[in-house]
Formats: structure tokens, sequence, C-alpha cells
């Protein structure tokens, strides 16, 4: 029975969505997607989390928390540290760092985060952007390339999507950025 109503529920709540105005996302093409309507919606999801991200940088913390650096906050009753993030549906969500984080000394370089004694790495998933110890990194001689997702110590070569890329000269790697017409930015590679 509690299946039954928990399918139903899900049918209902997917099957319902608020109608709302919508703007064209470059590069969604109807011939992607199975129906208008999952196009409209991959399209919101897109929206509400891209405007998400955009505006962590200027995001106000209820008085529970305390501003710590940007994107790490500090919960007032517990001293527990957080990383905002942006959930699927665009809302801000609180991810609660690792015990082992020193707070104090971590460094945001982009696609990785150091702190005095190690090197984390972060990964997107579907509630956000989650942070993680990359094993077997050297800390002191860690280097991250600006601007992509790829690092390096006296080991291995990283990805932050990845992880290490065997085969690579560590001493001449250097990731290729290449622009495209429609990205000011490029994309590493």
């Amino acid at each position: 029975m509690k299946r039954c109503l928990y399918v139903f529920l899900m049918i209902a709540f997917l099957g319902c969505t608020p109608e709302r105005e919508t703007r064209e996302i470059v590069g969604f093409d109807s011939e992607e997607f199975d129906s208008e309507e999952q196009r409209l919606r991959m399209q919101q999801y897109m929206e509400a989390k891209t405007s998400c991200y955009d505006n962590l940088s200027t995001y106000k913390a209820s008085d529970e928390f305390e501003f710590i650096k940007p994107l790490v906050y500090k919960r007032i009753t517990d001293s527990v540290h957080f990383y905002i993030t942006c959930n699927y549906d665009g809302t801000v969500l609180f991810n609660q760092f690792h015990e082992s984080v020193d707070i104090e000394s971590l460094e945001d370089k982009g696609f990785f985060w150091i702190d005095k004694n190690r090197v984390y790495y972060e990964r997107s998933t579907s509630s956000g952007m989650g942070i993680y110890r990359l094993e077997g990194a050297d800390r002191k001689t860690f280097k991250v390339f600006k601007n992509t997702v790829f690092g390096k110590d006296k080991f291995h070569v990283y990805s932050s999507v990845s992880g290490i890329l065997e085969g690579v000269d560590i001493e001449t790697f250097e990731p290729e950025i290449f622009k495209d017409a429609s990205s000011q930015a490029g994309n590493a590679y």
C-alpha cells in the first residue's frame, strides 16, 4: 500500500509543473528530447540552477549561520562548518565539510580546494557541488591549472571529473584551452 501511494505521489509530483514564463536556452534543441514538455523541464532546471550559482557570492544566510569566507559558513549553535551550493531545483543548500578540513587555511581554487594539510576536489551532484578529499595527492607540490578541471603534483596529473590521468607526462602536462564562438572562457582538454 505504501509503495502504491509513493508511486502515485511521484507521478503526481512529476506530472504537475507550475506555469511560468521561460526563455530559450541555447543548446536545447527539440530533437534531443522525447517531448517538448521534457525539453521545457530541462530548460527550467538549467535556468534555476544557473541563476542560483550566479548569485551564490551574494547569498545572505539566516542568523543561524556566520559567514566565514566566500561559500563557507559556520552554524553558530555548534560551530559546524558548511559550504553553500545549489540543489537541482535552484535552491541554496548547506553541505557540511568533513571534520578533517582545516577551515582557517582552506582556499577555493576553482575545481579544487586546498588547506594546509590536504587537497580536495569538487564534483557536481544532483544535490549541488560535493567536496571530496583527493586521496594520495601531495599537498606541498600540488598545482592547479587556472580555469580548468586539472591539477598536478609530483606523482600524478588529476582531473576533478575523472581522477588520476594515467599515461600523462607530469613534467610537461599543460591543458589545451579551446575557445568556441559562444564562449570567451573556452574549454580545457
